[in-house]
């Protein structure tokens, strides 16, 4: 299967405010992208069962979440068969400085990056260069995902 860059971008943070200043980001960009954001990982399961919304390019996911936190987020799309089938970067938000959160990134096989919170600018567009990158890498058959942290 061929894999795009769609120019969709979604984010699950319990935070409104987060979410309004990535998509105030994405905005400043100029860019033609789709942003959707979700309150819960709840609200973003429904939209893609229900509703058979497209997976975005780019999902950016708070790890400490009330109800359901990032790290059972991935769980609940491993355990139900939920995973994409196109090219998705997952992003794993933080504001937190906890060893165990940057182990779980660097065992997580289906996590690309691990962005601390609060958004910079530059830090932002950097993890939209990344994720486009990877994408555009994985055309390629000996495509190995390398994981990055960006603070």
């Amino acid at each position: 299967m061929r894999k795009i860059w769609n120019n969709k971008i979604a984010m699950i943070d319990d935070d409104e405010i987060a979410i309004m200043i990535v998509e105030r980001m994405i905005k400043k960009t100029g860019l033609a992208i789709e942003f959707n954001g979700y309150t819960s990982a709840d609200s973003f399961l429904s939209s893609i069962e229900k509703f058979g919304i497209s997976w975005p390019s780019l999902l950016f996911v708070d790890i400490n979440m009330p109800i359901m936190n990032g790290w059972e987020f991935l769980e609940e799309l491993k355990n139900e068969h939920l995973l994409p089938s196109t090219q998705t970067v997952i992003c794993m938000l933080t504001s937190s400085d906890h060893p165990d959160d940057m182990s779980r990134f660097n065992q997580n096989e289906i996590v690309d990056l691990y962005f601390k919170k609060p958004f910079k600018t530059e830090s932002f567009l950097d993890t939209l260069k990344y994720s486009r990158k990877m994408i555009a890498q994985s055309h390629n058959s000996g495509y190995n995902s390398q994981k990055i942290a960006i603070n």
